[in-house]
């Protein structure tokens, strides 16, 4: 197996995770499904609630947690992998 190109990992877990977070605000506000689970992420991501423009902060958070999440997911990998 190879090394992950750190940056790639990061575009990738940047844009699943905030897309996720996005659609379940959305969701949350439409339907009221899962508006718990995005209390329980308001709690350590600013300004994000069942709302539009809560959805889109919370598409923030979750992009800036994904890419670290992702670049420290990559770099564990291809440092295991050598």
């Amino acid at each position: 197996m190879g090394r992950v190109d750190l940056f790639t990992a990061g575009g990738v877990g940047a844009a699943v995770v905030g897309a996720g977070m996005f659609l379940l605000g959305i969701v949350a506000w439409q339907w009221g499904w899962g508006v718990d689970v995005v209390q329980a992420l308001s709690t350590v991501s600013p300004g994000y609630g069942p709302t539009l423009q809560g959805s889109f902060t919370g598409m923030f958070w979750g992009a800036v947690d994904g890419a670290v999440f992702g670049v420290l997911i990559g770099y564990l990998y291809s440092y295991g992998t050598r």
